[in-house]
């Protein structure tokens, strides 16, 4: 069955339509419903039953026949059907010729008008009025909750102000004057994969008639705040109010080996970069050498190895690291002393560089200095431990000057002295047996700095102490198996959150 529109005629507050039944309609009880489009309530803006006695009929639709909806967007589409027992009816357009425009009297501070769907099909177009008592939004601050301070320049006493993010309405919480205030609780919006909350927002009122309507704003403007947890953009464009909140990300860098940077890498934890952001890595750098005096190099000379490792060379001999670093975005700086325990120290004159067999021994570089003075903390541990102890004293004073907000993490790594091999066997390393000495060198570092300075520590449970031939790097003494990482980020995280 099609009913068909064959015109248009306006009144001042309202519109005619004559309509064409179809005539198995003729007698029967029918009911014209108005309802904003994608409302789930269901309400009816507008009701009418019907008896038609023919099949032309003319259906009058006034403003003074709106019921006013709890809530009207700045701009909507309402659809027009007429309902019998068992079906639903639209009004279909009959030419190509009849062009809309607005009834004359506005309704509820909204203008309105028939509009055509692309279908051909009749409904109704409303637009609010632009306001003649705007609002602008002064200031906004955060503690847990986002406080709004709005200036609303035509302010009744009797009214109630409301902000409408998405489906929420959030009710004033004072008011001075013509200023109003309101607390959002944003710790209780539902965040996606990505960290994020975004919402379409609007100010209303309601007044003494139980009347909702929009209030508009007269200006463009963002405001851009953030606190430990969450990064807030509140901006309004076009006369729409944009709430973004991100879930703020926590900065981490590393003075230490892949047994810390490894966290941090989406091979062992692919979901890490939903809470933190990853800054800076100093790696396989003894502290000694971090805080000694740079050293003059030929860059000809940094060769055979990848443009990574020789990075992070250059970046040691230059004594460079706490020059580079981003400063303010640096939550935690988290250590491990893998480089003192298992490399030491090469003496170049007055400085000194990390004897790392991995990557500086690679080089020309190294081919001139081969024969310098060594040390060692398993063989040399007195001399070692007392340079040592003084750098670590200097790399706290400049962690404190150059990161004076972040907070220091201690990883209580540790050497394992097994593997599983790929058939899921367990087997000891080569070096099983140097295993135990390394790690009470591990535990004597790590104690000193924990009775010295303000620190966190992290230590992962023992029997996750183990490393696999299917690594990424291979197998290794501090390279883990998975279930490793896993518990060294839920340990972070609940730190985090401590």
């Amino acid at each position: 069955m099609k009913t068909i529109v064959k015109n248009i005629t306006y009144i001042d507050d309202g519109i005619n339509i004559p309509i064409q039944l179809p005539e198995e309609l003729i007698g029967s009880l029918l009911f014209v419903e108005i309802k904003k489009r994608n409302d789930l309530s269901s309400t009816c803006i507008f009701r009418k039953e019907i008896v038609p006695t023919s099949t032309d009929f003319i259906l009058e639709i006034s403003s003074s026949d709106f019921v006013s909806a709890e809530i009207l967007n700045q701009n909507e589409v309402w659809d027009i059907n007429i309902k019998t027992k068992t079906s639903q009816l639209r009004l279909l357009k009959s030419n190509n010729e009849m062009n809309t425009r607005y009834v004359k009297n506005e309704w509820n501070d909204f203008y309105w008008k028939p509009y055509w769907t692309k279908d051909n099909y009749l409904a109704i177009f409303i637009k609010y009025v632009k306001s003649k008592s705007p609002f602008s939004i002064k200031d906004i601050y955060i503690s847990n909750q986002l406080y709004i301070k709005v200036e609303i320049n035509e302010i009744h006493s009797q009214d109630e102000y409301f902000f409408l993010f998405n489906n929420d309405l959030f009710k004033e919480t004072y008011r001075i004057n013509h200023n109003i205030y309101f607390e959002i609780p944003i710790n209780e919006f539902t965040l996606d994969k990505a960290g994020r909350f975004l919402a379409k927002g609007m100010l209303v009122t309601t007044t003494k008639a139980n009347q909702t309507k929009i209030i508009l704003t007269s200006e463009d403007v963002q405001f851009n705040i953030q606190n430990e947890k969450f990064n807030i953009i509140l901006s309004i464009e076009n006369g729409t109010l944009n709430l973004e909140l991100t879930q703020k990300k926590k900065g981490i860098t590393v003075i230490g080996c892949c047994a810390t940077r490894d966290n941090f890498n989406s091979h062992f934890n692919n979901d890490y970069k939903k809470e933190y952001e990853f800054i800076q890595l100093q790696n396989q750098a003894s502290v000694i050498s971090l805080v000694s005096n740079p050293i003059s190099y030929n860059s000809n000379e940094i060769n055979k190895i990848d443009q990574w490792v020789a990075g992070q060379l250059i970046s040691e001999l230059n004594k460079s690291f706490f020059e580079n670093q981003k400063y303010g975005e640096n939550d935690y700086i988290i250590l491990d002393f893998f480089s003192d325990v298992y490399f030491g120290v090469i003496k170049i004159d007055d400085a000194f560089i990390t004897n790392n067999h991995w990557a500086l021994h690679k080089t020309d570089l190294y081919q001139k200095w081969s024969s310098l003075p060594t040390y060692r903390l398993d063989t040399d541990f007195d001399i070692y431990f007392e340079l040592w102890k003084k750098s670590i004293h200097e790399l706290f004073k400049r962690i404190t000057i150059a990161f004076p907000r972040s907070k220091v993490m201690i990883h209580k790594a540790r050497f394992t002295d097994k593997y599983i091999k790929e058939d899921g066997s367990i087997v000891l390393f080569d070096n099983a047996k140097k295993v135990p000495k390394y790690n009470l060198l591990w535990s004597i570092l790590d104690n000193y700095v924990e009775e010295n300075f303000d620190t966190i520590p992290i230590s992962i449970s023992e029997e996750k102490l183990i490393s696999t031939e299917n690594h990424k790097w291979g197998k290794f003494n501090v390279h883990y198996d998975l279930p490793y990482y896993h518990e060294f980020l839920m340990k972070l995280r609940e730190l985090s959150l401590s």
